[in-house]
C-alpha cells in the first residue's frame, strides 16, 4: 500500500510559546479505496454471518482499546457503525505518533462493511481473554497446525 499522492496536512497551532507547524493528515476516503481495493474478490462473506452473532479478538481488539472504544481488560461490545465513527474520527486528526492508526480501523471498518457484508447495527463482541486463556496466541497456533497439518 502507498500513502497518498497529494498528502493532506494541517496546522497546528503552537501553545506556550511553541511554533505552530503543519502535520499531515490521513484521507480517510482514500483509505477507503486502498482498502476495498486489497479486499475486492479476496474475501467471502458467509450469507448466515449477518445472523450471527460476531466476536473478534487480537487486531480488532488492539485498535479498539487504542480508541478508547472497549475496556482494556474486560473487552466489550460495540456497534459496526461505532467503529466506523472511529476511523472517520482518528483519520481526521493528525497522529504522528500512531501514523498507522486511520488505515488499520478503516481497514477493519471495511473488511467488516464491504468484506462480510455486516451493517452498522451489527455488534462486534471483542475480547483479549476467554475464561482467563488469551486467545490470540490460540490462533496463531491453530493457523501454525491447520497449514502444516500437525
Amino acid at each position: 500500500m502507498r500513502g497518498a499522492v497529494k498528502p493532506k496536512y494541517q496546522e497546528i497551532r503552537g501553545q506556550a510559546g511553541r511554533l505552530s507547524e503543519n502535520r499531515p493528515v490521513a484521507d480517510y476516503k482514500e483509505c477507503v479505496k486502498a482498502c476495498h481495493a486489497i479486499i475486492k474478490d479476496q474475501v467471502h462473506a458467509p450469507k448466515e454471518l449477518k445472523m450471527r452473532e460476531v466476536i473478534a479478538f487480537s487486531y480488532f481488539f488492539d485498535r479498539a482499546t487504542e480508541r478508547g472504544l472497549i475496556d482494556p481488560f474486560k473487552g466489550g461490545v460495540l456497534t459496526v457503525q461505532e467503529m466506523l465513527n472511529a476511523a472517520t474520527q482518528t483519520c481526521s486528526i493528525p497522529n504522528v505518533e500512531q501514523p498507522l492508526a486511520c488505515m488499520d480501523l478503516t481497514f477493519i471498518t471495511t473488511l467488516l462493511t464491504s468484506g462480510y457484508g455486516l451493517k452498522g447495527t451489527n455488534t462486534l463482541k471483542l475480547y483479549k481473554r476467554i475464561d482467563n486463556y488469551e486467545v490470540s496466541w490460540a490462533l496463531g497456533l491453530a493457523f501454525h497446525v491447520i497449514n502444516n497439518g500437525i
